[in-house]
């Protein structure tokens, strides 16, 4: 409330006090709007003027309370602002850690893959992708040990191709190559799910037959192997024919090892190359 509607109002306080009680007298000063030359007049002018202290005391009180709230509002605005640059920082934060563990799945994706692909090459034949000499050696082993288990008959067959060299040296090394990735498709694409071919060096191939149906068996895939073989290839322009000469070693009959396994099925292929003329290259 203003002081003019303070005034306002004990001056018609004081307007009624007089019609009531007429022995007052009205007093008029500078400083002091109305008041009453009676004991009844200046206990209400007091009792007014106590009333405007009590209510400015109030008014105090409520500018005390304001400027407090307006001081922690203005805090908590200043806390919002630092939440929010600090919100803002770690919306970064997480924009660049996503992108960095982005970064990393694909260097440790590129890692595997590399791994996976030496991993591959140091157990497969660059050219022919057929497994190389230790895969096979390692396989044999793993084969023997569960052929002891399951006592199931393993053999190895020896297959070297007749006159490759006659063949590297007209068509080129070149056309040798595609030969041998060739017959590494055949061997690969004829064998069973669980046997394993092998490239054991130059024109030299090794297949590891497990659960073999003892020797009727490995004769049975012997001629499958001559007939997948002798199908014509395409060289320079050309259709060539190429041999092969195979021998097998059925182990515990032909070796107790996988040392005397290999040598037994070469000296096989050895002797039915011998007899490649009478039509008799299985041994």
């Amino acid at each position: 409330m203003s002081s003019r509607q303070s005034a306002a109002i004990l001056r018609s306080n004081l307007f009624a006090e007089r019609q009531t009680r007429p022995e007052a007298t009205q007093v008029f000063a500078p400083d002091i709007p109305i008041a009453w030359n009676d004991r009844a007049g200046t206990e209400s002018v007091v009792n007014a003027e106590q009333a405007g202290g009590e209510r400015n005391c109030a008014l105090h009180g409520d500018c005390l309370h304001l400027h407090q709230v307006n001081a922690e509002v203005a805090e908590l605005k200043r806390a919002l602002a630092i939440s929010q640059q600090e919100l803002a920082a770690a919306r970064l934060t997480i924009a660049e850690l996503t992108k960095t563990e982005a970064n990393l799945s694909r260097q440790l994706q590129q890692i595997a893959e590399s791994c996976e692909q030496a991993l591959h090459l140091a157990h497969h034949d660059e050219l022919t992708g057929l497994a190389n000499r230790s895969l096979l050696l390692d396989r044999l082993q793993q084969a023997l040990a569960q052929a002891d288990r399951q006592q199931k008959p393993v053999a190895v067959l020896f297959i070297d191709l007749d006159d490759f060299k006659t063949i590297n040296d007209n068509f080129g090394h070149d056309a040798g190559d595609r030969l041998l990735r060739e017959v590494g498709r055949r061997l690969s694409a004829d064998i069973r799910c669980g046997d394993t071919a092998c490239r054991y060096g130059g024109d030299e191939f090794l297949l590891l037959l497990t659960d073999i149906d003892g020797e009727a068996g490995v004769n049975a895939v012997i001629e499958k192997i001559h007939t997948c073989l002798a199908a014509p290839y395409q060289l320079a322009g050309r259709e060539i024919s190429v041999k092969a000469s195979i021998g097998a070693a059925l182990y515990r009959r032909d070796g107790l090892n996988g040392t005397e396994l290999l040598k037994q099925a070469d000296r096989a292929m050895y002797r039915a190359k011998r007899r490649r003329g009478l039509g008799d290259s299985v041994c």
